[in-house]
């Protein structure tokens, strides 16, 4: 084992130690009905010591670490809306909130670190990649261009533009069937041409410019999130690819950018353009999660627990007509005027909410842990063979986990079913087994 190797194994058993008695403590101040008087500065604490783990594996190179991806994603649309949350709304979230949201930051960063602990390969052998039927990949991403291009004339319009955005962009999808399957694999074809050009040693172009084309029409579709889950995930294919480290105050600047364009955007959906209608829509994106977190555990009854359906229930919309997500309807177990409010109106309740109400609070500790978990296995298998097919798989994943953070994991579970069909299909047809550059007695 190499000193780097053995180095960072011993740094991720420390942390995980660390992580582990923080948690006991958290149980402990749980057990002792303290959190009233203690809480607030122990989630403060909890929070803090995470921001120093992530910055530091971001300023070692790691930033495509679950930890630094999930991390940040729930820091940014969890833990700093709870921090802003009196100055924007004049009031502290109750303390059972701020609970909830504590102790699932701290079960997602414990189920990575669990399974890094004990799956971390002892050392990463370089590979030589080996691709194949490359033209298969442009075929894709042209059949995806020209399906997306048939969807915008069948719709005759732009959705991000009309009168009523949100209806507009799920009459998009609607009665499109395989058209709609190449519009959504569009973010894999990019992913696939800018991994096989690289390894071609081709200019990589060609792949930049399907990335911003693809981009441009995903925003133009509505999807904003998805915008920036794409585009998330080409960078992060491109720094995996060159081996090039992060400009960590360049990607600063350029999400906070990213942010007030998708603000402005949001205020001329919402038909409050201008600077005031900015403010009010980084104020839902900063506070919109920990509030409904908030009225879910004030509102939601108990005895009405969905026992994990929420989990499956929108996989509804792969029958033929139903476009509609599952999150529409959970307005009517949260808010007594649902039947006044648009019909096509959902909930985003986060990860935290969506856990609560399919388990209570003991759903939140399991829930967040296993997610956790299963993008720490993810990486892992990723670290072990980065092929085309794992690479794809990992980043797919801890994207739409952190998107999840935000909306749930249940309305992200068929999205990547979506787009792992398309992973599967061109990893099948362009990895060939990589060949590794040591031989297996050299390991031993």
């Amino acid at each position: 084992m190499n000193t780097a190797s053995h180095r960072s194994r011993s740094t991720t058993a420390i942390v995980f130690l660390g992580i582990i008695a923080l948690f006991i403590m958290i149980f402990w101040v749980a057990r002792q009905n303290l959190w009233e008087s203690t809480f607030n500065s122990l989630w403060a604490f909890s929070f803090a010591i995470m921001i120093i783990i992530i910055i530091r594996y971001a300023i070692v190179g790691k930033v495509y670490h679950p930890v630094v991806l999930l991390g940040s994603s729930y820091i940014l649309l969890l833990g700093v809306g709870s921090v802003l949350f009196p100055l924007f709304r004049g009031r502290p979230l109750n303390d059972y909130t701020l609970n909830l949201i504590g102790l699932g930051f701290i079960s997602l960063i414990t189920g990575i670190f669990l399974v890094e602990a004990i799956g971390l390969p002892k050392s990463v052998n370089k590979q030589e990649t080996k691709i194949r039927f490359v033209e298969i990949v442009y075929i894709f991403a042209l059949l995806g261009l020209i399906s997306t291009l048939l969807m915008f004339l069948r719709f005759k319009g732009i959705p991000i533009l009309a009168a009523n955005p949100n209806e507009a962009k799920v009459n998009f999808l609607a009665g499109n069937g395989i058209l709609n399957l190449f519009f959504k694999g569009m973010p894999i074809f990019a992913l696939a041409m800018l991994y096989v050009q690289f390894h071609s040693g081709k200019s990589l172009f060609l792949a930049h410019i399907y990335c911003m084309l693809i981009i441009g029409f995903i925003l133009a579709a509505g999807y904003r999130s998805t915008t920036l889950i794409s585009l998330g995930e080409y960078v992060f294919m491109y720094l995996i690819l060159t081996k090039k480290k992060l400009n960590i105050p360049a990607i600063i600047i350029t999400m906070a950018v990213a942010i007030l364009f998708l603000a402005f955007l949001g205020s001329y959906r919402r038909g409050k353009p201008g600077f005031s209608g900015a403010v009010d829509e980084i104020d839902i994106v900063v506070n919109a999660r920990p509030m409904m977190v908030e009225l879910i555990t004030r509102n939601f009854s108990t005895l009405d627990f969905f026992k994990g359906s929420l989990y499956y229930n929108d996989f509804k919309r792969f029958l033929p007509g139903t476009q509609v997500n599952a999150n529409v309807d959970l307005k009517f177990a949260i808010f007594q005027n649902a039947e006044a409010m648009p019909e096509i109106a959902g909930v985003t309740p986060s990860i935290i909410g969506e856990a609560y109400m399919n388990f209570g609070q003991t759903g939140v500790l399991w829930v967040t842990l296993l997610t956790g978990a299963i993008s720490g296995i993810f990486y892992v298998s990723f670290l072990k063979k980065q092929n085309f097919l794992r690479t794809t798989l990992f980043l797919t994943l801890v994207f739409g986990l952190a998107g999840g953070i935000q909306s749930g994991i249940g309305l992200k579970l068929i999205h990547l079913t979506q787009f792992w069909f398309w992973v599967i299909v061109i990893g099948v047809i362009v990895d060939k087994e990589s060949i590794n550059q040591h031989n297996e007695s050299k390991q031993n």
